[in-house]
């Protein structure tokens, strides 16, 4: 099993049970949304990007990434340890690691050549 297939981000309550979803089931959800949000407001969007002469490709590129890697500080031992006890801390949120994971995954080279696709296809991804 993949690494994110085991790795959970939150507890959702229902009714009469609760469940346990992964980052990588989160991601998927997450993305579903914004691939949803993107075909339903793609004209607003397209108006955005030409008024502020933002590339339309670059700005679909970055709400992707943003999209993907927003919970990528919920990997930590910390928070994982805490979110199975069913403790919630704000003394460092995930978002506090979540830079310094960011900017190793862009040293290693793994964010850098999806920044200098030229054809990349974001919603293609979702």
């Amino acid at each position: 099993m993949r690494l994110l297939g085991k790795l959970v981000v939150k507890k959702v309550e229902g009714k009469d049970e609760h469940y346990w979803q992964t980052l990588e089931g989160h991601i998927e959800d997450c993305l579903k949304i914004l691939k949803g949000y993107i075909k339903k407001n793609n004209d607003i969007i397209k108006s955005f990007c030409e008024r502020w002469k933002i590339d339309y490709k670059l700005f679909l590129r970055n709400l992707f990434l943003t999209v993907y890697l927003h919970d990528i500080g919920k990997l930590t031992v910390q928070f994982q340890n805490r979110i199975k006890k069913g403790k919630h801390s704000q003394e460092y949120p995930h978002a506090f690691f979540s830079t310094p994971i960011i900017l190793n995954l862009y040293k290693e080279k793994i964010i850098k050549p999806l920044l200098d696709l030229k054809d990349f296809q974001p919603i293609e991804l979702c």
